[in-house]
């Protein structure tokens, strides 16, 4: 299985579990938490008008627009094995930092769930 692949089903796995045990109790997820188109393969031109429209290399997977604890808002980066973040990752990762967000690499559907978990401040 390719890296997108596996990180592509657990992230639909991490949605579907959101749909499922989390909307209910935290119906505004509905809305801020979602995902960013910024990867995968695209052609010259494709990749051209998605910059234009204003995507970003490097920024996560995975947003949440919610204050919680001391942050200003949740992003989770999704990772394969070994994979490491690229370094427009980690320079996203510092902006996110320096805007009071909280940034997360999560190997699987389980680890960002945990993740959620803790950051809304309940158990999954």
């Amino acid at each position: 299985m390719a890296i997108n692949d596996y990180e592509h089903q657990e992230q639909v796995a991490f949605f579907e579990h959101i749909e499922k045990k989390f909307l209910k109790k935290h119906p505004f997820l509905d809305k801020l938490l979602f995902a960013v188109p910024n990867g995968g393969g695209r052609t010259k031109a494709q990749g051209g008008k998605l910059k234009a429209e204003g995507v970003r290399s490097g920024v996560s997977d995975i947003v949440l627009l919610y204050p919680s604890r001391e942050f200003h808002y949740l992003t989770i980066e999704m990772k394969f094995g070994t994979n490491k973040q690229s370094k427009e990752q980690v320079h996203f990762e510092n902006r996110v930092d320096a805007a009071g967000g909280l940034y997360q690499v999560c190997y699987s559907c389980v680890d960002a769930l945990k993740v959620l978990s803790w950051y809304l401040k309940q158990e999954n």
